[in-house]
């Protein structure tokens, strides 16, 4: 062995050890079995979120469906209404101000 396996071998037989002591022990047992608890309950939790954030997806899909349908619906609407034409709405503007002045209209 070289001399620089045989010092990394030396400074982490010590911490090894320890580690080794500690999960060997009932405490040591007990943490780590209440560690696992937690990851359990983190990972059931990310889980559950995930979950709603793809049913929120989904439910954004359908309604960028529906206002497309809307959109188009309006649109085809629109086509379809005749527009009024200018001189027809001024001139029933005209009336209904001779008519409060009280004038006759077309006067």
């Amino acid at each position: 062995m070289t001399k620089l396996k045989l010092d990394m071998q030396r400074d982490f037989g010590a911490i090894l050890k320890t580690h080794m002591e500690m999960l060997s022990s009932q405490g040591g047992m007990l943490k780590l079995e209440a560690l696992r608890k937690d990851l359990d309950g983190v990972k059931d939790s990310m889980q559950h979120n995930i979950g709603k954030v793809l049913e929120r997806g989904d439910k954004i899909d359908l309604l960028v469906d529906k206002s497309e349908s809307l959109k188009f619906f309006v649109g085809r609407c629109i086509c379809k209404v005749q527009p009024q034409p200018a001189s027809h709405i001024v001139a029933s503007k005209c009336q209904i101000v001779h008519s409060r002045r009280g004038s006759p209209a077309g006067t």
